[in-house]
């Protein structure tokens, strides 16, 4: 075993080397000190360490000899190497106008409309990414995402739970899904959240884009579509439907809701517009009456043939 160690050992401060060196960019590049980055270190050290054991007389004789000048020569020109690289990687990391989105879908790019708002922030948001220790690679997606929203704003802050080892933080956010990020702004009574299911580089800046104006939408505007007349309905079992409509409003941060004023008898209170889309029956006169008081009150309809 150990003459099979000495055959390969000269590749070993090399092998050591290269691994410190991607421990270096790797820390920068995340900011952080994790598993990945220790490993690195580690293992490259031990790379090292077992050519100094195996191989003590080769060490010896360098220091020893003349050559350990072209030796040291060489080892700086390597590390000075290393240090341009790690150094360019930061200052990438830094700027983010250098940054390049490899999916070749801009799916890790903010949206221009998720810029605008993020550069409006007047107040911390706050994201919570409930990922499963096995979600690794959807944890790490999510967190380029949010490093790319932080880069924009200081407002923004992010953590990630694992709702399994976690469960009591994940039923204080209602979380039941592993893979859900949770927005939050303000706190106590004043808080207001939103979230989302992230799947990765599917649309994720959209998503992304629909939970910050979600939870940036306080008092949500509910806007009510009434039906019991042949109109274009929301509800996506109608034959004739306008979910694709309602699906849009709902990521606009608008609540939508189906509403028979033949039932009613009078527009709900918290309704911001009602609106009325290609009925083909007329409305009774009951409901003419229901929507003049609604309209008469200060309302707002929407009516589209």
């Amino acid at each position: 075993m150990q003459e099979r160690l000495k055959s390969v050992s000269p590749y070993f401060p090399w092998i050591g080397l290269l691994l410190i060196v991607f421990g270096g960019v790797y820390a920068l590049i995340t900011r952080e000190f994790e598993l990945i980055t220790n490993s690195l270190l580690a293992v490259g050290a031990l790379f090292l360490l077992l050519f100094a054991v195996l191989e003590p007389d080769r060490v010896r004789k360098q220091i020893d000899s003349r050559g350990v000048r072209f030796g040291l020569s060489t080892v700086v020109a390597i590390l000075l190497f290393s240090a341009i690289i790690i150094f360019l990687y930061y200052i990438a990391y830094q700027n983010n106008d250098w940054r390049y989105d490899v999916t070749g879908e801009d799916s890790f790019t903010p949206l221009p409309e998720t810029e605008a708002l993020l550069s409006n922030l007047d107040e911390p948001i706050h994201v919570i990414g409930f990922f499963a220790a096995a979600q690794f690679a959807q944890q790490d997606q999510a967190k380029q995402i949010l490093e790319n929203l932080a880069s924009i704003t200081n407002q923004i802050t992010w953590e990630f739970v694992d709702p399994e080892a976690n469960p009591l933080v994940a039923q204080q956010y209602e979380v039941s899904l592993s893979g859900t990020l949770v927005f939050i702004q303000g706190e106590g009574a004043d808080e207001t959240t939103s979230r989302m299911t992230f799947l990765g580089s599917t649309n994720a800046e959209g998503d992304i884009h629909n939970a910050l104006v979600r939870v940036l939408s306080a008092v949500q505007k509910k806007i009510y579509f009434l039906e019991g007349h042949g109109e274009l309905s929301i509800d996506p079992t109608a034959e004739i439907s306008a979910s694709s409509l309602d699906s849009v409003l709902s990521d606009s941060g608008f609540d939508t809701e189906s509403l028979n004023l033949a039932l009613t008898g009078a527009v709900p209170d918290d309704a911001s517009v009602i609106v009325l889309i290609d009925q083909l029956a007329p409305l009774q006169d009951n409901e003419l009456q229901a929507i003049s008081d609604y309209l008469a009150g200060g309302g707002s309809m929407l009516v589209a043939r």
